[in-house]
C-alpha cells in the first residue's frame, strides 16, 4: 500500500493518467476556436461591411458568411463537446478501477492483520473504512492529474485569448489571482485539520453506535438508556461543533473568494468601456473578454474546488494507509504462494522453547518445550479458558510467539504458506465462524483452495454475464479485475479442491462427508433437517415415488406393531386436532400467498365463507383471547430474545401492536377495530393447534363446523385459487408438504409418551430399507446456515465447525473446546470417534476437562503458563452431582384434579416448589411452551445414557427413580404429582445417569432444557432453589442409599 496517495495513483495508473492528459490537450485548440469565432462573427459578419467576403477561395454574401461562421461554431462546439464527454467517461472509469483496486488491496491486508489489530480497530470501524470512507476517493483519482490540466489548461487559454485582444484587460483579469492563491489554501489548511478531527469523531461515534446495538440488552435491563444517550448526544455534540467551525470558515473562504471574483468583471467594464469609448478597442472585443471571463470562472472555481478536495483525499488516505499498515502484516507470500500445489506436512510438532507475551508485555507462556509424535492424540486441559486460545493461535500461526520456535517436522511453521498449512491443518473452536452461506459450502469452507476453471462454474459474477456461454462478457469482466489489481480468478468456480482429500468428484466428497456426519453425531440431527426439507417431486422425481412407497410401508408397521393411533392421519371427514385450524380448513398447504395463514382472513372467497358459516365474530374472538395471552405471557421478554421465534404465533413487530389492540376492544369494544385488526387477530386463531396448545378455545362442536366449512371450502374453490392449495391426497406426493409429512401423510400424535421418538425411528428404520436415507440427509447441503449461523441451532454449529475440520482429512487437527454444547463424556465419544476415523492424524484436544482419556496418548495441564504432564486416572463425575433431582411430595399422590385446558397445568406449576414464586405469566409462559405427555405404567421417561431432552414435572400418577446397584435394579426415590425430574442433567450438560420409569399410569409436562436454562439464567430465586434441592436430596438421600446398600447385602447373603 503506497504511503501517500499520489503514489498509489501515479505507480497504478500512469499510463491512464497521460492517455486523459493528452485527450485533455488536444481539446484545447477547439477551445480557443470557439472562444475566437464569436469576436469574428459579431466585428466581421455582424458588424463588417455589407458587400460579399472573400474568403480566398470564394466569395460570399453576408448571409452566407454568417451561416458558414455559425456552421462552423457549431461544428466546434460537437468536437469540444465530445472530447469533454470522453475525457470524463474515461476519468469516471478511471476512478472506479483504482477505487476497486484500493478496495481489494485493503481487505486483502485485513486478512493479513495480526490478531491485535483487530482488538484496537473495531469490527464498524473496519467496515465504515473499507465501504464507506473510501468512496470519495474515487472522484478524485480520475480527477487527479486531468482536472488540474484540463481546467488550468482552459483557464491559461482563456487569459491567453484575452491578452491577445488587449494586454490590459489580461492584467485585469489576473489582478485577484495572487491574493485568491495566497489566501484560500491557508483557510482551506484550516478547514482539513478540521475535517480530519470529525472523521475521527464520526468513526468513534459509529463504535459507539454499533456497542448500544450489541450491549441493547444490557442497557435495558440496567435501565442505563439515560447514560447511553448522554454519551452519544455528547459525541453528536463534538461533531456538531466542529461542524460549525468548518462551516464558518468555509463559507467565509467562498465569500472572499467570490468577491474577490465580482471586482474583474467591474474593471471590465470600467477600462475595457473607457477603451471603447476612446476608440482603442472594439465592441467586438470588449463582448468576447467578458464572454471569455464567464468562462474563466468556472474553471477557476475549479481548480479551488479540486484543491479541497485534494487536501480532503490526501487526509482521508493517509487516516486509512496509518489503519491498513500495522506492524507485524503477514507477509504476502506467505499468505498466497503462486505456483505452489498443496502438499502433505509432517505430522510431528515440536515447540522448541517457545514463549509469548501480551501486548503490554506480560508473559503469557514461557520457555514452552513440546514434542508430539504424528499421529498421536494428546490432551490439554485447563480452566484458563484465554491460556487454551492464546496457545491455539501459536499452534495455528495465527499469533506468533515472542520467543522460540514451532517446527513441523523440520520446518518453522513461520515460513510455511497458508496454501501449504490450510489444507494440513484443521481447526476447529468456540470462534469457529459459520458464514452465511450453504450448510455444504461452509463445511467445506476448508477445501476451497483451487477453482475449477473446466468446470460448468468457471463464469464470471457480471449481471451482464449471467447468460450461459457470453464469451465476450466474460472477457470483459476478466479485463476490468485484471485492470483493477483484483483477483481473477471467477468466484463462481467450483473451489472444492476434492483431490486434497482423494476424491474423484463432488459425490465422492459427499459419501466421505456422511461419514464425518457420523463421527461428529449429527447423524440424526441432519437426517431430523433432511425430513422437514420441501423437494420438488418433478426434480426429485425418483426420491418422490420412493417416499410414497415408503409412507405406506410406515401406514402397515404402524398397525402391525399396535402403534396407528402414534400418527394421526390426513382424513377428509375429522378434524385433525395435532394440526392448525388453517391446515384443518385448507386439508393441504399453501402453494403460495393466496392462500397463506397470515391472508386467510383477508381473502375474499374465504371470508365469504366464513360469513357463510357464521364463524367470522367467533374466530375473532378465539383470536382476542389469543392475543390476550400472549401479551400476558411475552411482555416482560426483552427484545430479540428466542422465545418469539420459537413460541409465538407471531414476530415481534406484530405482537407489538397487540397491547393496543387490546387497550382499544377494553375502552371501545371490538367493533371498533380496524379491518386489518380483525384479520390479524383471525390470523392468530388459524394458528392455534388443539392438542399443541392445550387452550380449550376449539371444541368438539367447532370442529365439527369447521369440517363442514372444509367441504364447502373445496367444492366451491374459484378457478384462479384451486392451485393456491396442494390437498392432500393419500395417492399423491405433496410438493408444498416436507419429506416427513409426505412419509407420515399425518400429524405426530406428541401428547403420547414416546410417540415422536419411536415414529422417527420407524421413519429411519424404513427410509434405510428403502435406501434413500442417505439422499435425505443430504438434501441439507443446501439450506442456508444463515449470518454467523443463525439459522442453526448452537449444537448444529458446532457441529460443521467440526465437520469443517475433519472433512478435509488434516494432518494436524486442532481442536479447542469443540461441541460445548455436549454432555462432556459425549464430547469424549465424539474424539474417539476421530480417532478412527482419522488413525493417522495427531490430534491435539483441548478442554477444560476430560472424563474418560482412554485414547489418549499424553496429557498435559496448562498453569502458571507452563504445559505440566499429568498422568491422572480417568475422572468420574461425582455421584452427588449427577443425581436427578426431585421436588415436592415424593411420597403421596396429590389430590388434584385436572381440566383440559391449560389453567390446570399453570395451577400445577404453581405449587411445585421451584416455581412458587414465579409471576402468573411466567408459569402461563412455561405451560405454554411445554409438552404435556402420556406414559404407561412400565413406560420409561428416559435411561442411562440418555442425552437429556428435557426437564419433567408430574401432573398425575407415580414416577420411579432407578438406579444399578450391583448388577440389579435399585428403587431410590417415587415421586408423585409436581415432582420434578432431570434438571440437574439438563443444567449440566451431561447425560442421563439414572432409569426413570412411570410406576403407573402418568401425565407429565416436559420443559424443553433452552427454555428451563433460560428461566434459571434470568431468575435467581429459581437458581437458588435448585441449588438448595440439591443440597437436600444430597443429604436426605444419603440414608436412602445406605439402607438400600444394606438390604441388597442382607438379600446377597441369605441366598447364599
Amino acid at each position: 500500500m503506497e504511503p501517500t496517495l499520489f503514489r498509489f495513483i501515479w505507480r497504478h495508473s500512469k499510463r491512464e493518467q497521460i492517455m486523459v492528459l493528452l485527450l485533455t490537450l488536444a481539446s484545447f485548440p477547439f477551445l480557443y476556436m470557439t472562444l475566437e469565432l464569436p469576436k469574428i462573427i459579431i466585428n466581421d459578419a455582424l458588424s463588417g461591411e455589407a458587400g460579399p467576403h472573400d474568403l480566398g477561395f470564394l466569395s460570399v454574401s453576408p448571409v452566407s458568411y454568417l451561416m458558414l461562421l455559425c456552421a462552423a461554431l457549431f461544428v466546434l462546439i460537437l468536437i469540444s463537446g465530445f472530447l469533454k464527454m470522453r475525457v470524463n467517461v474515461y476519468k469516471g472509469v478511471l476512478g472506479e478501477r483504482m477505487l476497486r483496486r484500493l478496495r481489494f488491496q485493503m481487505m486483502d491486508r485485513v486478512l493479513r492483520f495480526p490478531m491485535p489489530q483487530f482488538q484496537r480497530t473495531s469490527q464498524g470501524e473496519i467496515v465504515s473504512m473499507v465501504a464507506s470512507e473510501t468512496e470519495p476517493l474515487a472522484g478524485y483519482i480520475g480527477d487527479a492529474i486531468a482536472l488540474p490540466a484540463f481546467q488550468g489548461g482552459t483557464m491559461l487559454t482563456i487569459l491567453i485569448f484575452m491578452f491577445v485582444q488587449d494586454p490590459v484587460l489580461g492584467l485585469a483579469a489576473t489582478a485577484m489571482i495572487p491574493i485568491q492563491a495566497a489566501v484560500i489554501p491557508r483557510l482551506q489548511r484550516q478547514v482539513n485539520q478540521l475535517g480530519k478531527q470529525r472523521v475521527l469523531k464520526v468513526r468513534r461515534l459509529s463504535e459507539e453506535i454499533g456497542e448500544s446495538v450489541s450491549g441493547i440488552r444490557d442497557i435495558r435491563i440496567n435501565g442505563t438508556a439515560r447514560y447511553t444517550l448522554s454519551g452519544f448526544s455528547q459525541r453528536l455534540g463534538e461533531i456538531f461543533g466542529i461542524r460549525m467551525s468548518i462551516y464558518h470558515k468555509k463559507f467565509f473562504m467562498k465569500g472572499l473568494n467570490n468577491f474577490l471574483g465580482q471586482m474583474t468583471p467591474l474593471s471590465f467594464y470600467a477600462i475595457g468601456g473607457y477603451q471603447v469609448i476612446q476608440g482603442d478597442l472594439t465592441i467586438g472585443a470588449l463582448v468576447a473578454a467578458v464572454a471569455a471571463y464567464k468562462d474563466l470562472a468556472a474553471p477557476w472555481k475549479e481548480l479551488l474546488n479540486y484543491y479541497q478536495r485534494m487536501a480532503d483525499s490526501n487526509i482521508k488516505y493517509d487516516q486509512l494507509h496509518e489503519q491498513f499498515v500495522p506492524d507485524e502484516l503477514l507477509e504476502k507470500q506467505l499468505q498466497y504462494c503462486p505456483g505452489t500445489e498443496p502438499f502433505a506436512l509432517d505430522g510431528v510438532i515440536s515447540l522448541n522453547n517457545v514463549s509469548l507475551a501480551s501486548a503490554d508485555g506480560v508473559p503469557v507462556f514461557s520457555n514452552l518445550s513440546l514434542t508430539v509424535e504424528e499421529g498421536a492424540t494428546i490432551a490439554i486441559t485447563g480452566t484458563d479458558t484465554t491460556a487454551r486460545e492464546r496457545f491455539v493461535e501459536m499452534l495455528t500461526r495465527i499469533t506468533p510467539p515472542t520467543g522460540g520456535r514451532i517446527l513441523l517436522g523440520d520446518q518453522d511453521i513461520a515460513t510455511i504458506p497458508e496454501t501449504i498449512l490450510g489444507p494440513n491443518f484443521g481447526y476447529v473452536g468456540p470462534d469457529s465462524y459459520i458464514f452465511n452461506d450453504t450448510i455444504f459450502d461452509n463445511v467445506f469452507f476448508g477445501m476451497k483452495t483451487t477453482p475449477d476453471l473446466a468446470g460448468d462454474g468457471g463464469k464470471p459474477t457480471l449481471s451482464s454475464a449471467q447468460v450461459k456461454d457470453d464469451k465476450e462478457a466474460g472477457k470483459l469482466w476478466m479485463k476490468e479485475a485484471e485492470a483493477s489489481g483484483n483477483s481473477i480468478d471467477p468466484y463462481t468456480a467450483d473451489w472444492v479442491n476434492y483431490e486434497n482429500i482423494g476424491a474423484l468428484d463432488q459425490q465422492d466428497a459427499l459419501n466421505w462427508w456422511l461419514q464425518v456426519i457420523e463421527v461428529t453425531g449429527a447423524t440424526e440431527t441432519l437426517f431430523k433437517l433432511g425430513l422437514d426439507t420441501v423437494i420438488d417431486p418433478n426434480e426429485y422425481a425418483g426420491m418422490a415415488a420412493q417416499i410414497l412407497g415408503a409412507r405406506q410401508y410406515i401406514r402397515q408397521r404402524l398397525t402391525t406393531r399396535d402403534q396407528e393411533h402414534f400418527v394421526s392421519p390426513f382424513d377428509y371427514q375429522r378434524y385433525n386436532t395435532y394440526a392448525s385450524v388453517a391446515e384443518n380448513i385448507l386439508f393441504g398447504t399453501p402453494m403460495d400467498d393466496r392462500l397463506a395463514t397470515s391472508q386467510l382472513a383477508q381473502n375474499d372467497y374465504c371470508h365469504s365463507v366464513f360469513k357463510r358459516f357464521d364463524l367470522v365474530e367467533p374466530i375473532q374472538e378465539i383470536g382476542l383471547k389469543l392475543a390476550e395471552m400472549l401479551v400476558e405471557m411475552f411482555e416482560d421478554l426483552p427484545p430479540g430474545h428466542e422465545f418469539y421465534e420459537q413460541y409465538s404465533f407471531v414476530d415481534e413487530e406484530v405482537l407489538d401492536r397487540l397491547p393496543k389492540i387490546l387497550r382499544q376492544v377494553q375502552s371501545k369494544g371490538r367493533s371498533s377495530l380496524s379491518l386489518d385488526e380483525r384479520n390479524l387477530l383471525a390470523s392468530l386463531t388459524f394458528e392455534l393447534r388443539v392438542e399443541r396448545h392445550r387452550l380449550g378455545l376449539i371444541d368438539e362442536e367447532l370442529q365439527n363446523r369447521l369440517v363442514e366449512l372444509r367441504h364447502y371450502f373445496h367444492d366451491n374453490l374459484p378457478v384462479e385459487l384451486r392451485d393456491a392449495v396442494a390437498m392432500f391426497d393419500p395417492h399423491d406426493y405433496n410438493p408444498a408438504l416436507s419429506i416427513r409429512g409426505n412419509l407420515l401423510f399425518g400429524k405426530v400424535a406428541f401428547s403420547l409418551a414416546g410417540a415422536k421418538e419411536k415414529v422417527e425411528a420407524l421413519i429411519d428404520e424404513v427410509l434405510e430399507d428403502f435406501g434413500i436415507k442417505e439422499s435425505v440427509i443430504l438434501l441439507i447441503r443446501d439450506l442456508d446456515a444463515g449470518v454467523g449461523g443463525s439459522k442453526v441451532p448452537t449444537l448444529g454449529r458446532q457441529r460443521m465447525a467440526l465437520g469443517r475440520a475433519l472433512v478435509k482429512r488434516p494432518k494436524i487437527l486442532i481442536a479447542n473446546a469443540p461441541l460445548q454444547a455436549m454432555a462432556i463424556d459425549q464430547r469424549d465419544v465424539v474424539r474417539q470417534r476421530i480417532r478412527n476415523l482419522l488413525p493417522d492424524t495427531t490430534i491435539i484436544w483441548l478442554d477444560q476437562d476430560i472424563v474418560d482419556d482412554s485414547d489418549v496418548d499424553r496429557r498435559f495441564e496448562i498453569r502458571d503458563g507452563r504445559l505440566i504432564e499429568t498422568i491422572d486416572a480417568q475422572s468420574d463425575v461425582a455421584a452427588d452431582m449427577t443425581k436427578p433431582t426431585a421436588y415436592g411430595n415424593q411420597t403421596e399422590t396429590a389430590d388434584l384434579a385436572l381440566a383440559d385446558d391449560q389453567s390446570a397445568e399453570v395451577r400445577l406449576l404453581a405449587q411445585v416448589p421451584i416455581f412458587a414464586h414465579l409471576q402468573p405469566q411466567q408459569l402461563k409462559l412455561l405451560a405454554f411452551t411445554a409438552e404435556r405427555l402420556q406414559f404407561e405404567a412400565g413406560e420409561a421417561f428416559y435411561q442411562p445414557g440418555d442425552q437429556p431432552d428435557g426437564v419433567y414435572v408430574v401432573i398425575d400418577g407415580m414416577v420411579d427413580m432407578i438406579r444399578g446397584v450391583r448388577g440389579e435394579e435399585m428403587v431410590v426415590a417415587t415421586l408423585g404429582p409436581e415432582g420434578v425430574i432431570g434438571e440437574l442433567e439438563v443444567l449440566s450438560s451431561i447425560s442421563r445417569v439414572a432409569l426413570i420409569r412411570a410406576a403407573t399410569k402418568v401425565s407429565a409436562l416436559r420443559i424443553d432444557p433452552m427454555v428451563f436454562i433460560n428461566f434459571v439464567r434470568n431468575d435467581p430465586e429459581l437458581a437458588f432453589a435448585v441449588i438448595r434441592g440439591i443440597g437436600l436430596r444430597s443429604i436426605g438421600r444419603a440414608d436412602e442409599w445406605r439402607q438400600a446398600s444394606k438390604d441388597l447385602e442382607d438379600k446377597a447373603g441369605a441366598a447364599e
